[in-house]
């Protein structure tokens, strides 16, 4: 070569620059069927060089040699020119464990292989569709056309099932061994009110009777706690309107179930459901009919309501009679009633105390000797009379006879 890199004739020993170069025949070496490193050598020692390599699959040819050449071995060609080869492409097992199905097969194809014999079985750790093994082992290198077998997952296996008991309308306790000696284990359990199904009694279960469910599959129990007893949507929207400030325990304006449920505490999800008009979770002083915050209510704007008349007093403890009278003797003391009715007058009690014993009787309050129901007085003040008269004063005594029915309900 001279200086530059370029070949020179044989025989020329003198560097005259980078124009020197002088051409000439040479014969093509014949590399067909050689391993490609030496078929390298070869061209290289013919004062030739060596030109693009292109590999393919040949069943005759081992892998790694040349199955052609161009030009062709014996050919003349100028010196420094190139020869292209075709190399018998290795054919090595890909590396399937693990992919997918679909792409296992593709490698295959891809690498001058064919699938073979692909066969299914569940495994607990493989997931469905993947590889599980594969034979030959990745990396083994085979004649073009040859089979590669593996093992695609099937996923976990599944458990044996059997049909869940039917336990709608049967006792709790029975459902509960039903489904237990079944094979299965009691879910979640919740309690709803119901007209028809007994108190302790099944209403409904999921997954639904006769369906088929692995061992140890839980089975969730709706149980009845029978007919609802409790206060209703007016009763309740009463009593709240009236206990609200005190029920309001973190000051916020408006009642939570959970404060609600304090305040009441025989009321029913559903009553409450249904008094929450804006579905926000909560009772605010709209939905309770109370008039906002801060607004004036009673006798004027900012001034407190009057003392009750006698007439007042008279339905209010009529109303709220047996939770007003406290040590059940039949009778209200001035104390209960004061304690009913804070801004009772001793001289508006006196006026009810006709017989002037220092009690008030079922008799002087205008109630039945046996009825002591709420709205049974004599009075003629009606509800909203009394509300107009008396703000809040009346939904107290409200309150009073409203948690005396729902405590008789309840009992």
């Amino acid at each position: 070569m001279d200086l530059v890199g370029t070949v020179r004739p044989n025989g020329v020993g003198i560097d005259m620059g980078a124009y020197e170069y002088v051409p000439y025949s040479v014969f093509v070496p014949s590399v067909e069927g050689y391993p490609q490193e030496a078929a390298t050598t070869a061209i290289r020692e013919a004062d030739l060089t060596l030109g693009a390599v292109t590999e393919t699959f040949n069943d005759s040819v081992p892998s790694g040699n040349v199955i052609s050449q161009n030009p062709a071995g014996g050919a003349e060609a100028v010196s420094g020119s190139a020869v292209t080869l075709l190399v018998c492409k290795k054919s090595g097992v890909p590396d399937i464990v693990g992919e997918l199905r679909s792409d296992a097969e593709a490698d295959i194809v891809a690498a001058g292989l064919v699938v073979g014999e692909v066969t299914e079985r569940y495994d607990d750790n493989v997931r469905k569709d993947r590889v599980i093994r594969q034979t030959p082992a990745a990396g083994t290198e085979l004649a073009t056309g040859s089979p590669v077998n593996f093992v695609v997952s099937l996923g976990k296996e599944p458990a044996e099932t059997s049909a869940v008991p039917n336990v709608v309308n049967t006792p709790s306790t029975s459902a509960r061994a039903a489904i237990a000696s079944a094979g299965f284990v009691v879910g979640a359990v919740t309690e709803k009110y119901d007209d028809v199904i007994p108190a302790g009694w099944v209403i409904a279960q999921s997954p639904a009777g006769g369906e088929e469910r692995a061992a140890g599959t839980p089975v969730d129990l709706v149980v009845s706690l029978g007919k609802y007893l409790g206060p209703n949507a007016d009763e309740v929207r009463a009593l709240l309107a009236a206990l609200f400030e005190e029920a309001d325990t973190d000051g916020d304006g408006k009642l939570s179930w959970e404060e609600a449920l304090a305040a009441v505490p025989s009321l029913s999800r559903a009553v409450f459901d249904e008094l929450d008009t804006n579905t926000d979770g909560y009772l605010d002083r709209a939905e309770l009919g109370l008039p906002e915050e801060g607004e004036g209510e009673g006798e004027g704007e900012g001034e407190p309501p009057l003392p009750p008349t006698a007439e007042e007093v008279l339905a209010l403890l009529a109303a709220g009679f047996n939770a007003a009278d406290t040590n059940g003797d039949g009778r209200i003391s001035y104390a209960e009633a004061l304690a009913a009715i804070p801004r009772l007058t001793l001289a508006v009690f006196n006026e009810l105390d006709t017989d002037g014993d220092g009690a008030l009787s079922r008799a002087e309050l205008g109630l039945d000797e046996e009825a002591g129901c709420f709205g049974c007085q004599k009075s003629g003040f009606t509800l909203t009379d009394l509300r107009n008269r008396l703000g809040d004063l009346f939904l107290g005594g409200l309150a009073l006879s409203l948690l005396a029915v729902s405590g008789r309900r309840t009992t």
